[in-house]
């Protein structure tokens, strides 16, 4: 016999959910001008511009880092078979 039981089967009364019913009217915030308008936009425009200069920088010297530690570790493993050629092209001469 075994002793595996069916889970109970929960019955949820709608009635009990939380629904939201009452519009919710936010405060009213000031209107900007145009002039303030044009300003804000500015504002964010620099700041966007700058933020992603600076993300490109940085990923642009992570991405050359990384190169140049790739490159490093190909060099490093074909070093000692190019001088072996070298070597070995110059004794037999």
């Amino acid at each position: 016999m075994s002793d595996i039981r069916e889970p109970a089967i929960v019955k949820h009364d709608d009635d009990l959910i939380p629904t939201l019913t009452d519009v919710v009217e936010l405060e009213s915030a000031p209107a900007l001008t145009p002039e303030q308008l044009t300003q804000v936009q500015a504002e964010l425009t620099a700041r966007v511009s700058r933020l992603a200069e600076e993300l490109m920088h940085e990923a642009v010297r992570d991405v050359e880092a990384l190169l140049f530690e790739r490159v490093l570790d190909r060099l490093r493993a074909h070093l000692p078979e190019l001088v072996d050629q070298v070597l070995k092209d110059r004794l037999m001469k």
